[in-house]
């Protein structure tokens, strides 16, 4: 059984959090591995995640943007209104 594929706007937002991640990786000493085992989860949902296989949800996104030391808005406005309220 093969996954769903996700909506535009949870695609993009997958994408922003690779990005953010591949910009802030060198200067907080990351690598996905490193990243996976503060989250933790396994490397592989982490890439899932950056790659768009597994959508975002709220309790993810704060933990991701915790260990990037962003926030969630910076790559999921969505999910940081959901935070939010």
């Amino acid at each position: 059984m093969t996954k769903k594929a996700l909506d535009s706007t949870r695609k993009a937002e997958c994408e922003k959090l690779k990005a953010l991640f591949n910009s802030k990786k060198r200067s907080l000493g990351l690598t996905q591995e490193k990243l996976a085992h503060a989250l933790e989860m396994n490397q592989s949902s982490v890439s899932h995640y950056m790659n768009g296989v597994n959508p975002l949800n709220a309790p993810v996104a704060a933990a991701f943007a915790k260990h990037l030391e962003a926030d969630v808005a910076d790559f999921s406005p969505r999910l940081a209104k959901e935070i939010a309220d």
